[in-house]
């Protein structure tokens, strides 16, 4: 049976955000090329960050590539589609993504967000975070994969939320929160991270 496909439109809703992205250091402040493996212990929670091998030397997801997975995912939650139709897989165009977070629609822009899905993929976490009542060590890409399509000009992304994600939202609705509207115009990547640590507080 194939699984169903969630449409992101355009959309101009507050973001949500897991309170696990929140509070860690997951995603990368800047935009250089980060492929060396990270480390990261706090009263017992430890995260390793690793950028699995590729030739083009991406690195590892940013704060910025961020933005993918908060536009498909809070659409999803506002529809309450992951819990009622448990559809974990979603597409948007890349018009309409950049339009909704305040992005240029250059190719530029267009070739950053080809970068960020390569990034998002790549950039591997093992941790022994607490999910779901349970706290046992596990290994996560951010998004599980994804494909690019061309129609009618139009390039369409589909991509699969990872579990890690998409199993807070079901279990724990609590620990996904409302970012606040003025979010994305937190332009400096440090000002978004300081944010988002005080928001999970």
């Amino acid at each position: 049976m194939e699984e169903k496909v969630f449409h992101c439109g355009r959309s101009t809703r507050a973001l949500k955000s897991d309170i696990f992205t929140l509070e860690y250091p997951i995603f990368a402040l800047d935009g250089k090329t980060q492929d060396s493996p990270l480390h990261y212990e706090h009263k017992g929670i430890t995260i390793d960050i690793t950028v699995k091998e590729n030739s083009e030397g991406i690195g590892r997801a940013t704060i910025k590539d961020k933005e993918i997975l908060m536009f498909c995912f809070s659409q999803m939650m506002h529809q309450n589609v992951l819990e009622t139709e448990k559809t974990y897989m979603a597409s948007f165009t890349i018009y309409d993504f950049l339009m909704s977070v305040g992005r240029g629609v250059s190719g530029a822009n267009y070739q950053q967000v080809f970068d960020g899905l390569k990034r998002l993929s790549h950039t591997y976490v093992l941790t022994n975070h607490l999910f779901n009542g349970r706290r046992n060590y596990q290994s996560f890409s951010l998004i599980d994969k994804y494909e690019v399509s061309e129609t009618l000009g139009y390039s369409t992304i589909t991509i699969t939320l990872g579990s890690w994600l998409t199993r807070q939202a079901i279990a724990t609705p609590k620990k996904i929160l409302t970012l606040r509207s003025d979010y994305l115009t937190l332009k400096r990547a440090l000002e978004r991270k300081v944010y988002e640590f005080y928001r999970k507080r």
